[in-house]
């Protein structure tokens, strides 16, 4: 379900998150916006922002009266081009994260795109923030809803986030002031959680990735549920799926990420599972059900990561 013949306005752009969120908590967990806006006429920078938000909402499409200006990502120019391109990509790159999301909402109705109330029903600011979500309970977007903003107050719940693009450390329950760059929107991550994500790409195949990066966000704890079918068919409703609970635990004088076993009957495509633990500062030693692995650390990105090779049994 999209929200509707919007118009191309800063205000329907901002309208777009209550109207989204009150969708999800209805039920109705597959929604979206068109991005860009429906009727009347869009500019170039309106559309990367509506871009930039709609990459992480559950349905996401540009699309357009015929009677409007053209609002293809390049017909603003290579700059407006490229930023949408941006999104774009990471949306893909978000694309295992999102069906996990998808299948928990098909399993249990929690929605994908959720009000900062939905986890944090006790915090009156949260209960009152309507001009941004959470993606699943480890992610917090807050989009940039307003022409030549330079910055925007993003309201944190209590716990600790990351700043998903540099990897600065917050203390929630507070507001802070984020900066509104025009390469991306400000992203928070949860501390704790296990984002997975897949290479960049351009389209989708009936091929996947051999390869997953498991993001492993420190300085908390968190669990989900991994989910993979074939992503054609129905056969996810016959079982034909593989899942696995996927738990993270920090410690602080150590880390412990587990997979549990595969269930399902459809034999799983990933042949690697990346570790990438993000804002690392050192190297650390890491064993694999019992055997020392050689990892990797890169001081310039700021992760620390090492592979593990997949298997139905518990990792």
């Amino acid at each position: 379900v999209w929200t509707g013949d919007n118009s191309s306005t800063w205000e329907h752009l901002a309208e777009s998150i209550p109207m989204l969120l009150n969708l999800s908590v209805s039920g109705v967990a597959f929604c979206g916006a068109d991005a860009g806006g429906f009727l009347d006429h869009c500019t170039g920078e309106l559309l990367a922002r509506w871009t930039q938000l709609a990459a992480f909402t559950p349905f996401f499409r540009n699309h357009a009266n015929i009677d409007s200006r053209r609002q293809e990502q390049w017909a603003f120019g290579p700059r407006v081009e490229a930023l949408c391109r941006d999104a774009i990509t990471l949306r893909y790159q978000m694309l295992p994260y999102l069906e996990c999301l998808f299948a928990e909402a098909h399993r249990t109705g929690a929605p994908i795109m959720r009000p900062l109330l939905w986890h944090h029903p006790n915090d009156p600011a949260a209960v009152a923030c309507e001009d941004q979500f959470l993606l699943g309970e480890g992610l917090l977007i807050a989009p940039i809803l307003r022409p030549g903003a330079t910055a925007r107050s993003v309201y944190l719940p209590r716990g600790l986030w990351f700043d998903f693009w540099s990897g600065g450390l917050y203390e929630g329950g507070q507001h802070i002031v984020a900066e509104a760059v025009a390469e991306h929107i400000p992203v928070f991550v949860r501390a704790g959680a296990v984002i997975p994500t897949t290479a960049p790409r351009q389209f989708l195949t009936s091929e996947r990735d051999a390869t997953v990066n498991l993001h492993v966000w420190p300085h908390g704890r968190s669990s989900f549920t991994w989910h993979e079918d074939d992503g054609e068919t129905l056969g996810c409703e016959r079982g034909e799926v593989s899942t696995r609970q996927v738990e993270f635990v920090d410690r602080g004088t150590s880390r412990q990420l587990t997979l549990g076993a595969a269930s399902g009957n459809f034999v799983s495509r990933v042949e690697t599972w990346r570790i990438v633990v993000r804002s690392a500062h050192r190297n650390y030693r890491v064993w694999v059900n019992g055997q020392r692995t050689e990892a990797h650390f890169d001081p310039t990105l700021g992760v620390f990561l090492f592979e593990v090779p997949n298997s139905p049994a518990p990792i």
